[in-house]
């Protein structure tokens, strides 16, 4: 049996609280706000696959800024995160992952989010970005260093927001930290018999709710 996992996209609201991954997938938001990121991630997907080139003004500026930094390898291509013993942690999708023009011993993971995304609190800075954190560590082999990038598209012209440069030394505190968020979930589904939203099903009872700040950027605070 696959060892239950919290997801790239959730482990900043895991960390907090244990039911919030568990609403999230249980109850998916929809909005013509996601519906138009949607849009965009999909019309730039597809252009840097190598299909027909995006048409919409905001990803056919992502496209430009994606060619114009990196080589691009994987796009819209599910990735599997291992700890350094091989232990599996989490799997995702990460919208863009390639190799830095000017430096190829270094990854670059990009992510696409709407502008207003980040001025109401969504979206957490590079740096301090546990999914992207958790994409580019997936594709860790065979690089010395890598860099997460956010293009926030929507409100005007494009705005890129650059994490710092990341190696060995200074990722593997954060690849630990996310394993200690799934030891975590997973001690605590095996002490109350919960989902995880990886492995979430009708049948299993919800984790218990921690509310605190961290609820104001909660999509499923609604439902708690």
């Amino acid at each position: 049996m696959p060892l239950p996992f919290v997801r790239p996209s959730l482990l900043a609201l895991a960390r907090h609280c244990q039911l919030a991954p568990v609403l999230n997938q249980r109850f998916p938001v929809s909005n013509p706000n996601i519906a138009r990121g949607q849009e965009v991630d999909r019309q730039a997907s597809i252009d840097l696959k190598g299909g027909p080139p995006a048409t919409d003004p905001d990803a056919i500026e992502c496209v430009r800024f994606i060619r114009a930094h990196m080589t691009v390898t994987h796009v819209q291509q599910e990735v599997t995160l291992s700890d350094d013993a091989g232990e599996f942690l989490t799997r995702g999708t990460p919208d863009v992952v390639g190799v830095d023009n000017w430096d190829q011993s270094c990854l670059i993971v990009a992510d696409f989010k709407k502008a207003h995304q980040r001025l109401a609190g969504h979206v957490a800075e590079p740096d301090l970005n546990d999914q992207l954190h958790a994409y580019a560590l997936a594709h860790r082999a065979g690089f010395t260093k890598y860099r997460t990038v956010l293009l926030f598209f929507g409100d005007g012209p494009l705005e890129v927001v650059w994490s710092k440069v990341w190696t060995p030394e200074t990722w593997t505190p954060i690849l630990e930290d996310i394993r200690q968020i799934q030891i975590h979930a997973r001690i605590r589904q095996q002490e109350t018999g919960s989902a995880l939203s990886g492995d979430a099903t009708k049948d299993q009872p919800d984790p218990p709710a921690v509310s605190g700040p961290h609820c104001v950027t909660c999509w499923s605070r609604v439902h708690c």
